[in-house]
């Protein structure tokens, strides 16, 4: 299971790298003297993209360390599924 929540981990790292990358080339396409929209629209599809796959892999880390607890009561397993998040 910690195999699976590694993979999970490094998904969201790679995401959050593309992310940070993308972010960065729409402020310059905004910051542009001339700003051409094509351009910052498809670019901000891209950054919206990234976005929407980051929102997945998080509730996915979420589910599986919830399974993970699964044993637990409902609100004991989402507590200690937190905690393992912010560690």
């Amino acid at each position: 299971m910690t195999r699976g929540l590694s993979s999970v981990q490094q998904q969201l790292v790679d995401l959050q790298w593309r992310l940070d990358a993308e972010s960065e080339a729409l402020g310059k396409l905004l910051a542009a003297d001339h700003v051409d929209e094509a351009a910052v629209l498809g670019k901000l599809d891209q950054v919206t993209s990234i976005e929407q796959q980051v929102k997945k892999v998080n509730f996915t880390l979420l589910v599986r360390i919830v399974t993970l607890y699964a044993p637990m009561p409902g609100t004991a397993a989402i507590a200690a599924a937190d905690a393992t998040l912010r560690t």
